[in-house]
């Protein structure tokens, strides 16, 4: 089984894959508007490291988000795209679980944050237990300050905007006992999506191409009428 797995949920985005050995190998790059052009080549790079092929793909996972609303639907169309012409299965994968999948510690709450707009995070409350992701609280939109009032003793920040949560803990505004890990390296949410994908689809679910979407968890600004 080899698993591709895609994320252009944010500005650092990236491609990987996962063989049955749990080998993996992954591109990531910064990118700001270039997902499109960027994306097919990433894939093709994966393919010679791994020294695979397209036929040899098993299954794609992608991130469905929250994230940003153009790459959001960049990788999206491209993992429908390849998952009609090669008639595998598709796996969408929440960011935010990603995240809490990537620094996961058991019995611990874990508070994955996404940037999502200016001064906007996307965030919600994971538990690991048994190595199992289990969703505590649904996505929200908030700003930092909201999140903060929401976190409790002994929890984790982690994702790749956790980093910007530091500077109220350093004047004392959150609880030294709370750990705040920014993903790292910066492909562990892609390797999270792609190991993710490879477990659901060893239990049997998969997504529906024809209704996946992203998933903004608000309206994205291009579709709300001015006032």
């Amino acid at each position: 089984m080899n698993i591709l797995g895609l994320d252009t949920s944010s500005q650092i985005a990236g491609t990987a894959l996962i063989d049955n050995e749990n080998n993996h190998w992954n591109v990531s790059w910064q990118s700001k508007n270039n997902h499109t052009t960027s994306l097919a080549q990433s894939v093709k790079s994966i393919f010679e490291l791994s020294k695979t092929t397209v036929k040899d793909i098993t299954a794609i996972a992608v991130s469905i988000g929250p994230g940003l609303f153009s790459s959001l639907r960049t990788g999206i169309s491209f993992a429908k795209g390849f998952s009609f012409g090669m008639n595998i299965p598709i796996i969408g994968i929440n960011s935010l679980e990603a995240e809490a999948f990537a620094c996961s510690y058991d019995d611990t709450n874990l508070y994955p944050i996404i940037k999502v707009g200016r001064h906007r995070y996307a965030w919600s409350i994971f538990k690991s237990i048994n190595n199992q992701i289990t969703t505590i609280k649904k996505t929200e939109i908030s700003s930092l300050e909201e999140i903060i009032a929401n976190l409790t003793e002994k929890s984790i920040v982690c994702g790749e905007n956790a980093i910007d949560l530091e500077s109220f803990q350093k004047t004392g505004k959150i609880n030294k006992n709370i750990l705040i890990k920014q993903s790292y390296p910066a492909n562990s949410r892609l390797f999270a999506i792609t190991m993710l994908g490879k477990i659901k689809i060893n239990n049997g679910e998969y997504s529906d191409p024809d209704t996946l979407t992203p998933n903004y968890s608000q309206e994205p600004s291009i579709n709300k009428k001015k006032e």
